[in-house]
């Protein structure tokens, strides 16, 4: 490898269960340290990245880089995040990919890699950048479980599948159930308001009444 053609090298640490980035600016000779860990919450040890430098150095020297004297006057300095994090120390990964996907050196001013300084819109932000990395590396060409990965995701598919076509039948079921106990429920009701109405007294025609209104029709003819 040239690293000639290249003008950032980022080394992921990983150190005292904490992952940050010491990132290297080759064009504009600089050394950064990356870390979402607010400095006084940090683990990350100065030792570790004075090591990083001596065998940078040397591997510099060994393969004869045009910037290798300027380089070796470069020390670590660690970068002040506004995203930076207090008592958060399992998302440390999710920052570091995402840092290492977003970083593009000291010269770009104002650097945002999409982090919100509201905490509750932090979380969701993980979260997503979370489910994104894990698919990219469970589906990478390089995973020899790839294909594996992918049955079993098919499985889990159909499985879920055939679940939800259980629970609408059962919704279902349920729903003509609920609608026959309706029924049921309102035809002792109906009987009663026809027992009711039966029950309720006719209004009765006298004879007689009947006889005068004959005699009228027959006088009237």
């Amino acid at each position: 490898m040239n690293l000639a053609e290249y003008t950032i090298v980022i080394f992921p640490i990983f150190e005292n269960k904490h992952f940050y980035l010491i990132c290297y600016d080759l064009k504009n000779l600089d050394c950064s340290v990356i870390d979402n860990m607010w400095v006084d919450q940090t683990v990350a040890e100065e030792a570790t990245q004075l090591k990083v430098k001596i065998i940078f150095d040397k591997y510099l020297e060994e393969v004869n880089h045009p910037k290798r004297i300027q380089i070796q006057q470069v020390f670590p300095r660690r970068l002040n995040l506004s995203w930076a994090v207090r008592g958060n120390k399992v998302d440390c990964g999710v920052y570091a990919i995402r840092h290492m996907e977003t970083y593009m050196g000291v010269t770009s001013d104002k650097w945002q890699c999409g982090f919100p300084n509201e905490p509750r819109k932090i979380k969701g932000k993980l979260n997503l950048l979370r489910k994104k990395y894990a698919a990219a590396l469970l589906l990478s060409k390089t995973n020899i479980n790839r294909d594996k990965i992918l049955e079993a995701a098919n499985e889990l598919k159909k499985k879920k599948k055939k679940l939800n076509e259980e629970d609408k039948m059962e919704r279902k079921k349920k729903e003509e159930m609920q609608q026959r106990t309706s029924k049921i429920r309102e035809t002792p009701r109906k009987k009663k308001q026809e027992i009711k109405r039966r029950m309720l007294p006719r209004k009765r025609i006298h004879m007689s009444t009947v006889k005068k209104a004959l005699q009228k029709t027959k006088k009237k003819q």
